[in-house]
């Protein structure tokens, strides 16, 4: 094959030559023999020849952010132990917000994956150890995998919850009081702060089920990402999860500025502390685990499906949720839908379980069972050690609440000229949060934001400010009783000298090496190979070389010989697989009308059929209703009499494509075109002699649904996607050349 040099130009620019081919003249040949299988106009005859010629080894442009590193990929193979730069503060908040921002963005921020291996290998040490110590049954009580085992475990686990729910009801049938959702300003709050983990539903599931994943997993995998998509909505926008509770908090309709201020939950506004204030952790630890895990489904894939099993079960908390909104009057669909959608007869549990039992079924030994169990019960732990709710708040809390409710009408127009803002420079002044209007809305934030200011000596109340100025000399000397400063007192002893925070690093230190104690062998290395390079840095390269005029627009037919007769088809399906696969690793990205199309593209691909209003469940996992393309290139190859199973990568030609693959949000309207281009020319199997009718078929199918779908995003139009399309139509001529 002949070798040539065609760089791609910066951002702005055009395509650059260094050796242009010389085959026009048999391109254009080749073309006019076999004009009688379609009609050309002029205009796509000659841009088409022109276009063929100039791309012969154009590698796309990395449209990558502008702060991006340009810079080669970091080396992986020893991430434990790669040095990793400390945030200024160990200790405060900010450090896991931050680390959550950043894997919700990993293409802007791809060292963030060597904080996301470490950071969940310590949250494995802190569940297991935590469940090691306790005396209740848990999953670690199955020290041999046993399918009955297993079964009963879930069932006496599901007959608890509904015995608490029934508990729950009689308490509150009897006049007892909500228990996690006091009224609706407490439902403000509490869903603010529950937002971390609401925003990455199903992002543990996010990096399953790709092209490169073993043909003897497709099944289980297949499952895992099928619940992933009926968490996405099945590319329903308004069935989205995360774009209901997202919904939820707008309904507030709150004048709490940290409610309705809060910005997606990949923006830089989501992680403003003075935005969205808060010391407890629960949902940003969670979420991060969540993300972490989405990052390495080869490496970590029977945790990530043991973790599944125990999020998909229905929980008394949701349960409360669901009914505490309702009797606010707040919409409860978010919740709902996690009892409804994971029932263990059809839905989610049910799907989790069989992932497990099938995953189960491929060891090979007794001892490779051993280890794969010990890793589902690591999952498993993982995701029951993991709170994603706030914690609730305490009586005396609720008695601090309620003498400032008492005072704050007096208390407005005696700090008129307070200049002293709670909550740093970006708070309000205390006549501002004791506002009378306001107060209701905004008071378990002031109690929060109160706790965590310099007002507050947490564990000392006689060097906290706050007491000092209402005892004698200070400025509101006689404001409050003996008996409000007695619990105003309290309210601080009963605070931990040591935060959350600070809690977190020392039960990670204590905690040390269980996971590895545990499963009895040292987690997955990480090679330069095995990464998922969605989170690699890419390379620009620039040249002085000739700028070629604009991309020809993309045509609405191609003459059926393009494609040389020895081009593989499993080769095609294989790269149709490809564009898209890595975006819907950000849940809040795919919570839009572009990653609903995505996904329906994705659900085509994968073969999964249109279920219209209506969800698959089981239905799918035991009558599947079609082959996805990666099992269309499989029974090709079984049918050609292969004696080598089907490899998985592709020819060195495609490296474009599994480079700028795997920077799906940057380089969107390029991929678009190269997705277009496959599906293009699966419509005609006959051109790749495809011979088996089923097969041929089939590609058609899958053909026509995918470029409607892409169709509704008006793509034809950019210019990033005429460059994907000719990019892939060049290539696979090149492959078989």
């Amino acid at each position: 094959m002949v070798s040539y040099n065609l760089t791609p130009s910066t951002f702005d620019g055009g395509f650059k030559i260094n050796n242009l081919p010389n085959f026009l003249t048999d391109v254009a040949g080749n073309f006019m023999t076999h004009h009688q299988y379609f009609t050309l106009s002029l205009y796509t005859l000659v841009t088409l020849v022109f276009t063929i010629s100039i791309f012969t080894i154009f590698n796309p442009r990395q449209t990558v952010p502008k702060e991006r590193d340009h810079s080669i990929p970091i080396p992986m193979d020893n991430i434990p132990h790669t040095p990793i730069e400390p945030l200024k503060d160990e200790y405060h908040p900010s450090k896991y917000r931050h680390l959550y921002h950043h894997l919700q963005n990993p293409e802007s921020h791809p060292a963030a994956r060597n904080y996301a291996w470490k950071h969940l290998h310590q949250l494995f040490d802190i569940t297991l150890s935590k469940a090691l110590a306790f005396s209740s049954p848990t999953i670690l009580s199955i020290p041999k995998y046993s399918r009955i085992s297993l079964m009963d475990f879930l069932s006496t686990a599901e007959r608890n919850t509904l015995a608490q729910w029934t508990s729950y009801l009689s308490r509150r049938s009897s006049g007892g009081k909500p228990e996690m959702i006091l009224n609706r300003s407490h439902a403000s709050h509490f869903l603010r702060l529950a937002a971390p983990a609401k925003y990455v539903d199903g992002v543990w599931l996010s990096g399953l089920h790709r092209s490169n994943t073993p043909l003897h997993l497709r099944q289980i995998t297949r499952t895992a990402w099928q619940i992933l998509s009926e968490e996405l909505g099945d590319g329903d926008l308004a069935r989205n999860h995360v774009y209901i509770y997202s919904q939820l908090l707008k309904s507030l309709n709150t004048n709490n500025k940290n409610t309705t201020n809060l910005g997606a939950g990949d923006s830089l506004l989501f992680i403003d502390e003075s935005q969205n204030p808060g010391k407890d952790i629960n949902s940003w630890i969670a979420a991060i685990s969540q993300l972490s895990l989405g990052m390495f489904p080869q490496e970590l894939l029977p945790e990530i499906l043991g973790f599944n099993l125990a999020y998909e079960a229905v929980t008394l908390e949701t349960l409360v949720c669901a009914h505490e909104l309702r009797e606010v009057r707040l919409d409860p669909t978010y919740f709902n839908l996690h009892v409804t959608i994971d029932n263990a007869d059809s839905g989610h549990t049910a799907m989790a379980l069989h992932a497990v039992i099938e995953l189960m079924k491929t060891c090979k030994s007794i001892e490779e069972e051993d280890n794969t169990w010990r890793r589902v019960q690591a999952g498993y732990t993982l995701a029951q050690g993991l709170s994603v709710n706030p914690r609730p708040l305490t009586q005396v809390e609720l008695d601090v609440l309620e003498i400032f409710s008492n005072k704050c009408g007096a208390a407005t127009s005696a700090h008129l000229r307070c200049k002293a803002h709670i909550g740093g420079a970006k708070g309000m002044k205390l006549g501002e949060w004791m506002d009378p209007e306001k107060w209701e809305e905004r008071k378990y934030t002031f109690l929060e934001v109160l706790g965590s200011s310099s007002w507050v000596v947490p564990g000392r109340p006689e060097e906290s400010k706050l007491i000092q100025e209402i005892s004698w000399k200070g400025r509101m000397f006689g404001a409050f009783t003996v008996n409000e400063t007695t619990v105003l007192k309290n309210w601080i002893s009963e605070m931990s000298t040591v935060s959350a925070i600070e809690q977190f690093e020392r039960d990670i230190e204590q905690a040390k090496g269980s996971y590895i104690r545990f499963i009895g062998s040292r987690p997955p290395v990480l090679n330069p190979q095995d990464i998922d390079p969605v989170h690699h840095t890419t390379i620009e390269t620039d040249s002085e070389d000739l700028i070629l005029p604009e991309i020809p627009e993309i045509p609405s037919e191609l003459p059926i010989n393009i494609v040389p007769k020895n081009f593989d088809p499993c080769r095609l399906l294989l790269a149709a697989s490809t564009p898209l696969q890595h975006y819907l690793s950000s849940s809040t990205k795919s919570a839009t009308r572009r990653g609903m199309i995505v996904l329906k593209t994705l659900r085509v691909l994968n073969g999964l059929a249109d279920v219209g209003n209506l969800i698959a469940g089981m239905d799918e996992v035991t009558n599947p209703s079609g082959l996805g393309v990666i099992e269309l290139a499989q029974r090709l190859h079984s049918n050609q009499a292969q004696v080598q199973p089907m490899q998985l990568e592709l020819d060195t030609n495609w490296n474009w494509l599994n480079s700028t693959s795997l920077s799906p949000e940057s380089n969107f309207w390029f991929l678009i075109g190269v997705q277009y281009a496959l599906v293009f020319l699966m419509h005609s199997p006959e051109a790749f002699g495809v011979m088996d009718d089923d097969i041929s078929t089939k590609m058609q199918e899958i053909s026509i649904r995918v470029k409607e779908e892409l169709e509704a995003l008006g793509f034809r139009v950019n210019e990033e996607s005429k460059r994907g399309f000719w990019m892939t139509i060049n290539t696979v001529i090149r492959e078989a050349a």
